[in-house]
Order: C-alpha cells, then structure tokens, then sequence
C-alpha cells in the first residue's frame, strides 16, 4: 500500500470515528426532527451491541470509553456472535430467545403507542380539514383530499380520522393504528342514539361488554382484543361467534381474511351454530386452514348451477335504481335540511367512484 492511499485510509476511518464518538453521545430520541433515521438506527445498534458485548476483556466499562477507543460494531457482533455459537444446549438457546422476544415485543408495544399518538393527531387535522370543506357544501372530500394531501395515503387517512373521532381514545394508544382503526371504524357505523348508549368512552364499554378484564397480562389482553375485534365484524355480518372460541382461534391462527368471514356469514343463513362449528373443527385440527373454504370444484352441483345461472342474468336496470338513488337523496340536499343518525361519508364516496368509472365504461362503450 502506497502511502498516500494509507493516509487517506487513515483519514477516513478518524473521521468515522469522530462522528461516531459524536452520535454515541446522543441519547436516541424518537421526538427528535435534528436526528436523521440513519443515525438513530446507528445509535441503537452501537448501544444495543454494547451491552451485548459486555463482559468481554476488549469491551471498556462504558459505551463512551468503548467509542472513544474505536470499538467497531463489527467486532461487537462478532462477540455476540460466537457467544451465541458457543451454546450447544437447545434448553438454553430457548430460554435465552425467550428473553430477547421479550424485549423485542415490549419494544414493539412502546413503539406502536407511539406511532398511535402520532396518528391521532394527525387524524385531528384531517378531520378539521374535511369539516371546512362540508362547511363549503363540497362533497368531494376523497378527491379534493387525494389532490391536497398526497402525502398521506387513502386508506391511511381513513384509518387516522376513524379512530380519532371516537371519544377518549387516547386512553387506549397501547393498542396502536390498526386495532385502533379497526375500532374506530365499528364505531363510526353506530348511530348517535347508539353511540350515546356507549357512554364518555366507547371503546371501554365495547371491550369490557365481550368480557375484557383489566387484570388480565398484557400479551393475552392483545389477543382477547383481536377476538372482540374480530366478533364485532362478524356480528354486523349477522355471524355470531363467542369471544372465547375466536380468541382460542386466534391463538393459534392468523385472523380471518374477507373470504372467509363471507363463507361463515353463508353457513349463519341455514344454522347460526355453524360458524363457531366450522372454527372449531380449525382449532381441534380436524379441517386444515386451507380447507377452510371449500374449493369450488368441491361445490355441489346445484351450487354451481346457481352460480352459472346468476352469472347469466342480465344487469339490473340501473336507469330505475339510479332514479329512486336520486329521490331518497334529494330531501337533504336542501338548506335547512337535517340528516338523522350517522352516514357514512366513506361509503358515499366509494359509491360516487364506482358511479363515475360506470359512467367512463358507458361511454367508451356508447362511442364504439
């Protein structure tokens, strides 16, 4: 090696050490707008690996000196490393893992709140937003919000307002966006006289009224939670299936995909045991969760001849349903018109989208 390439080997790695010994420094912070991602991950994988590494002869007694003394991440790992390597004992590996998930899920947890909070009021914001445009008496919240607000996605933005809306909900960030979205968006199908019957804190009433106990662990609370979430989705499905089974489900399955809560709302129709007997058969290993929904071929013949022949039917005629959607809306388009009980603007704005690409297909085929 030439010297010039030597000193300018030299040269780099004291300029990484400086920066470094600078971020070491720094306690790493969520909050703080001045620290760029890429340097927070470097100061939680330099502490993280430190404390690791502890106990090592190469290893000082603080993360400073450690620094200060260029102890590489890289060598850090390598200690963890051959740590680890050294167990031979499965025992052992198991008990140690059990302890690293741990931490690992904790850390999850605290970060989920925080994203939840972050999110909440962001939701605030957008419904203030969307509130100032009703206020202009436009009615074209998604698309004007899809142009203004590129910067937050559809489904996120739903998602945030959701569950920002329903009272007292900061009480409950430990549940984090999504089952928070997911409740957010039960709740907003209530009507105001159903919504009132839930007192100051929906969300409390709505868990505790499918058994969730303050006493219980934590980590059996998430999953209690999930069941309680999952019920009330089946139930506006008219599906009706105990907590205690969906929560022994979800012990050992991943939740229910649309698919299947539409084949359980098709068993509900001819025996509402059914469904909690179809889950059951999951749980006890009797039916494999790819069997869950029976294959088409599996169908009987005159499920399929009823499949064919509605597939056959012409469509609806859309002139008289467009006609009667018209007169029942136009009784509130006026001034002093109200509207009783929640609407769900999502659902209008969903209905509007299709009305418009029906209305683009109409006319590529009209132009043929």
């Amino acid at each position: 090696m030439n010297s010039a390439t030597e000193k300018k080997e030299i040269g780099s790695q004291a300029a990484t050490s400086d920066k470094l010994r600078g971020l070491v420094a720094q306690t790493p912070s969520l909050n703080n707008q001045d620290q760029k991602v890429e340097d927070y991950a470097a100061i939680v994988a330099y502490q993280g690996l430190f404390h690791d590494a502890a106990g090592d002869d190469s290893i000082p007694d603080s993360v400073k000196d450690a620094a200060e003394k260029n102890i590489t991440m890289e060598s850090m790992r390598n200690i963890l490393f051959n740590r680890i390597n050294a167990m031979n004992s499965a025992g052992e590996l198991i008990d140690e893992l059990k302890v690293r998930h741990s931490e690992f899920v904790l850390i999850q947890d605290k970060a989920n709140a925080h994203v939840a909070f972050y999110a909440f009021r962001i939701g605030f914001y957008l419904l203030k937003l969307q509130t100032l445009r009703y206020s202009e008496n436009k009615r074209d919240w998604g698309a004007w919000s899809n142009k203004n607000i590129p910067f937050i996605g559809k489904r996120s933005r739903e998602k945030y307002m959701n569950f920002s809306s329903v009272p007292m909900v900061e009480k409950y960030l430990w549940l984090g966006v999504e089952r928070l979205s997911e409740i957010g968006s039960y709740y907003s199908k209530f009507s105001d006289e159903d919504a009132m019957q839930l007192g100051p804190d929906p969300i409390g009433t709505l868990l505790k009224n499918k058994g969730l106990d303050d006493d219980i662990p934590f980590e059996q609370r998430k999953t209690k939670i999930d069941a309680i979430i999952e019920v009330y989705k089946l139930e506006r499905m008219d599906v009706y299936v105990p907590v205690e089974c969906m929560e022994e489900f979800l012990n050992i399955e991943a939740p229910l995909t649309g698919e299947e809560r539409k084949y359980l709302k098709e068993l509900a129709k001819t025996d509402k045991e059914a469904p909690k007997a179809h889950l059951d058969k999951i749980i006890a290993k009797e039916l494999k969760r790819s069997e869950f929904v029976p294959k088409k071929e599996e169908a009987s013949t005159a499920e399929a001849d009823a499949l064919e022949t509605n597939s056959e039917k012409s469509v609806p005629n859309i002139d008289v349903q467009v006609t009667q959607l018209s007169q029942s809306i136009k009784p509130f388009l006026g001034e002093k018109a109200t509207v009783d009980g929640k609407v769900s603007i999502e659902a209008l704005e969903s209905l509007i989208a299709d009305l418009e690409a029906f209305k683009d297909k109409l006319r590529t085929l009209n132009s043929k």
